[in-house]
């Protein structure tokens, strides 16, 4: 069947825009919860389970891998010298490796997600994610060699890779607009409260005299899986995805139960015009342009911003937390690092309904700033005293106002930085350039971490604060150059500030004409149900006529 373009079609003047953009913002946080509806929330309950499942499989780890009968069943045994008697002891170099070989796996999702999401669609994306899981948990729970247990982790690690650019996008394409920020941001807290369960269940389990010790925590992750495939039926499909596949009525389907009964059939046909007519009007940008002109500013804040989540002492942390609080002496280890996880989910929960108030750039700098305070603190400590209650006090000081600064600023916001700076047209393939920098970037801090730690090589202990320290220190400078405020913009507004090169440290005080936008070819940017007062079942018809100019192409779904 031959295609024809979709007509352009009467929208709203632009001059009117920011008094909507206005409305949105001013909305308090009762008023944006009023919009839940139950398939919404369903949605988000669903995803919650994911990123839940993401944060407990990147944390539980770190204490397996320092439990004794791990040890025992995949580690060296030897005589001790100093006591006769038996210990058995995971190797530096194979800890490092099996810390950082899993990162491939993420790779390998993150590359795959894209294609599998714009093929499948969003919804079936929760079974790949949970028969990754499967497979990756009974490898890990069955396995008799190092091999088969990292191969396991690789597994999982695919399953989080496959998350990290698919989940944001499926909660921002079904949410109503107001409540789009307010539920991507909440994913952090998810993953912070997996990191929380997986710390408590490690330090309870670890006082056991058994292999169940480190099978328990680890066979625990069956349970989430478990729960997506159980839930998956009641799911929404994107509407955004079934009007690229040609599916008007089904899209059209999915935003009336999204939307549910308090938005009137009008504005729900409004939406749907608004979905079909981006699809027939959007030209994906080329790979040459990712590296050209002001693109080369937006790719750079988004990458700042992933490099910023990895560089400054996460991986230390929460990889190895456990095993430094051990080789430094402490007897509660696994408590002291449950401590700083809760700590680290309060303070995500205050910038969550901060962010949009406050503005990213303040928080960035200025929680960039306390990050190398405290870990330079820790380094200092560490350095001329030795190991004295006073420099063990002061290094849990440390690493839990690390906590607080690093929830404030690079945690939560890295992805916030991504989504505002892509531009439209080349979303994908900015989005995969700066999650695979993120992840060659884990991977290289994850396996360079034993060797700066292990008595047997570098033996830093707490002085990799200095490290750690330096780079918070740099990208608190790069935050400040190149960061932009995009605070309360639209993203149209943000496309203008970047194509005429206003300088980051200026975006927050200039005024952009919402009208201006016609210099572009388009003068004019939102649609509106003002646009056109035809209602009910007549709108929906001639909405569905829309799909390719009068005809309607097969659905490929």
């Amino acid at each position: 069947m031959s295609v024809k373009a979709a007509p352009p079609t009467t929208i709203m003047a632009a001059s009117t825009l920011p008094d909507a953009i206005t409305a949105g913002q001013l909305m308090t946080i009762r008023q944006r919860l009023r919009l839940f509806t139950w398939p919404v929330g369903y949605i988000a309950i669903i995803t919650s389970i994911a990123m839940f499942n993401w944060g407990y499989d990147t944390l539980v780890f770190s204490g397996v891998v320092a439990m004794k009968h791990f040890n025992v069943k995949f580690g060296q045994c030897h005589v001790s010298l100093a006591t006769g008697a038996s210990v058995c002891e995971i190797p530096g170099g194979i800890v490092s490796i099996m810390s950082s070989a899993p990162f491939a796996g993420k790779l390998v999702g993150i590359w795959l997600a894209g294609p599998l999401a714009a093929k499948l669609g969003r919804k079936p994306i929760f079974l790949v994610v949970a028969c990754t899981s499967y497979v990756g948990v009974l490898l890990q729970i069955t396995a008799t060699t190092v091999a088969q247990f990292t191969l396991g982790r690789v597994m999982c690690y695919a399953m989080t890779g496959i998350c990290a650019p698919i989940i944001p996008a499926y909660v921002a394409e079904v949410a109503p607009a107001e409540l789009r920020g307010l539920l991507v941001g909440l994913m952090h807290l998810q993953i912070v409260l997996g990191n929380i369960i997986a710390s408590v269940i490690n330090a309870r389990t670890s006082k056991i005299d058994s292999k169940s010790s480190w099978m328990i925590p680890v066979g625990l992750q069956f349970i989430m899986p478990t729960l997506m495939v159980a839930c998956y039926p009641l799911l929404t499909e994107s509407p955004r995805w079934l009007v690229s596949k040609d599916c008007p009525d089904r899209a059209l389907a999915a935003l009336r139960r999204l939307r549910g009964s308090a938005v009137s059939e009008s504005d729900i046909a409004s939406e749907a015009e608004l979905l079909i007519h981006a699809n027939a009007n959007r030209v994906k940008g080329k790979w040459a342009e990712v590296f050209s002109g002001t693109n080369r500013h937006r790719g750079l804040v988004g990458i700042i911003g992933l490099i910023g989540q990895q560089a400054t002492g996460q991986v230390f942390v929460l990889q190895y937390g456990v095993l430094f609080y051990q080789k430094q002496g402490y007897s509660n280890s696994f408590e002291l690092l449950a401590g700083g996880l809760f700590l680290s989910l309060i303070v995500s929960l205050g910038t969550t309904f901060v962010v949009d108030h406050f503005g990213r750039r303040p928080l960035l700098i200025s929680g960039g700033i306390g990050q190398a305070i405290f870990l330079l603190m820790i380094g200092a400590v560490s350095t001329p005293l030795g190991v004295t209650r006073t420099v063990l006090n002061l290094q849990v000081a440390g690493f839990y106002l690390w906590a607080i600064a690093y929830n404030i600023s690079w945690a939560p916001l890295s992805y916030i930085l991504l989504a505002e700076s892509s531009p439209t047209r080349l979303v994908e393939k900015m989005n995969l350039i700066a999650t695979t920098i993120n992840v060659a970037l884990a991977f290289t801090v994850s396996i360079s971490a034993p060797y700066l730690l292990y008595e047997e090589y570098a033996n830093l202990g707490g002085k990799v604060g200095y490290i750690y320290g330096g780079a918070a220190i740099v990208l608190a400078v790069l935050a400040f150059f190149f960061v932009p405020e995009m605070k309360g913009r639209s993203l149209e507004e943000i496309d203008v500030l970047f194509a005429n090169r206003v300088p980051p440290r200026q975006f927050k005080h200039t005024l952009v004409d919402v009208a201006s936008l016609s210099l572009a070819g388009a003068s004019s940017v939102t649609r509106t149900s003002s646009a056109d007062t035809t209602s009910g079942p007549m709108r929906e018809q001639k909405w569905v006529k829309m799909v390719v100019g009068g005809e309607r192409n097969e659905c490929r779904v």
